[in-house]
């Protein structure tokens, strides 16, 4: 399972298999931090009700506070339980472009969420993606839902090399390696509260246009 040396939760490298997404689904349950693949790009990511591991990830990443965390989730109906999630044309554009590389902002419903990933300071918006990649499925379909966002110090770009991670990112407990993501890029974020669907970053494989053609 371990590529590499150390244990489970000391920065151990194990492979995208059921070993090694066991161990890194039960790290998160305890509260670890891992590095795993996504079909965008390499994630950091925790349990999202663990305001601790949360707290952890702002400091591997030297991200601002101001910077919510987004949520990865197995499925749009557990992003309906845990978000506002009614109107027509959000489950449209949910149900064509998830799993994929859409972010959608919408209100928070679950105040637990809230307080850990501190929501209400951002307005109460919290950014959920299913994303379209087996190993990262498999990984939630254990989790159920992930605090994530890529794995890179803020300010360095994103990357879809777990190498590179693993030479940049300090003071995780355990990553994922599902090799290398072929021409890795940022999802599109569309922020959709209120009845009304507007960009907030364009990514590589998903444009405005396509999104409002759904």
């Amino acid at each position: 399972m371990a590529k590499g040396t150390g244990s489970e939760g000391a920065m151990t490298r194990v492979a995208c298999d059921d070993d090694g997404i066991a161990a890194a689904a039960r790290l998160v349950q305890n509260g670890g931090v891992i590095i795993f693949p996504t079909d965008t790009v390499y994630g950091i990511g925790c349990d999202p009700y663990n305001a601790g591991a949360v707290q952890r990830i702002y400091g591997i990443k030297l991200r601002e506070q101001a910077k919510p965390l987004p949520v990865l989730v197995d499925s749009a109906m557990t992003a309906r339980r845990i978000s506002v999630m009614d109107d027509e044309a959000v489950l449209r554009m949910a149900g064509r472009f998830w799993p994929g590389p859409l972010t959608i902002i919408l209100d928070v419903r679950d105040r637990r969420l809230a307080e850990s990933l501190n929501l209400d300071r951002y307005g109460g918006g919290i950014a959920l993606r299913v994303p379209d990649h087996e190993c990262a499925r498999r990984l939630l379909g254990s989790c159920r839902m992930i605090a994530g966002t890529s794995a890179n110090v803020s300010g360095a770009g994103s990357t879809g090399d777990p190498d590179a991670c693993a030479g940049a990112m300090k003071g995780y407990d355990m990553m994922l390696d599902g090799g290398v993501i072929r021409d890795p890029a940022e999802s599109t974020v569309v922020d959709a509260r209120g009845g009304r669907v507007t960009m907030v970053r364009e990514g590589g494989r998903l444009s405005m246009q396509e999104i409002l053609g759904a």
